[in-house]
């Protein structure tokens, strides 16, 4: 149960590394888990 609300809050498809990949080239968008925050400035 705890993954399904960790899946269902994040916006992120639940399943197989394989069924992800997937919905990433059908949809053309990034599933992957972001560090949160702003960028870090570059100098």
């Amino acid at each position: 149960m705890k993954e399904i609300r960790y899946y269902t809050k994040t916006g992120r498809p639940l399943g197989s590394e394989k069924f992800v990949s997937g919905m990433e080239r059908k949809l053309n968008r990034n599933f992957a888990v972001k560090s949160p925050g702003r960028p870090k400035k570059k100098e």
